[in-house]
């Protein structure tokens, strides 16, 4: 359950299976250790995501191999609220803290939002640690952001690492 979360995963987008409660993210498609997705369907039935496109990188990336943990994860988000400040370090941040997790860029597609509905993106020029942001409110971690962007349906955002983001009932 996630304070910030809401009902819209199932009356909008029809998923099922949710738990009762506030949901605020439901994962799609992923290699990640923490949720990795399995195949439905034969041929691949119960094969994870990772080991498909491990098996099958030139078609599916058009290269020889694929890293050992693919770096995909597609989930849906439905923020009813504002949500805490996210900063994603980049690959050389993660290693030299020996963090489990590589960088971590994003791609935001917005298919709903309600009328208002912002994210604060970015950081000002100088600002150049995450590690300010990571226990920031929205409200204090604003003061270090660089855009404040009105969200429309369909919409698409590239965020790239060390950036801050949090957003406001999207």
């Amino acid at each position: 359950e996630r304070p910030w979360g809401g009902r819209r995963l199932q009356d909008v987008l029809g998923k099922t299976g949710l738990p009762a409660g506030l949901v605020g993210e439901s994962w799609e498609v992923s290699d990640h250790s923490h949720g990795l997705s399995s195949m439905a369907e034969a041929p691949y039935l119960g094969m994870t995501f990772g080991a498909v496109v491990r098996r099958h990188a030139r078609e599916m990336l058009g290269r020889a191999t694929a890293p050992e943990q693919y770096p995909l994860l597609v989930k849906f988000l439905d923020a009813t609220e504002t949500r805490s400040v996210q900063v994603h370090p980049d690959d050389a941040w993660c290693a030299n803290a020996r963090h489990e997790d590589r960088g971590k860029s994003e791609c935001w597609y917005i298919l709903d939002c309600e009328p208002g509905a912002e994210v604060i993106l970015g950081t000002k020029p100088g600002i150049t640690s995450p590690i300010p942001f990571s226990t920031q409110t929205p409200t204090t971690a604003e003061r270090h952001a660089a855009m404040r962007i009105r969200l429309l349906e369909y919409s698409f955002f590239v965020v790239n690492t060390t950036a801050a983001k949090t957003s406001s009932a999207i």
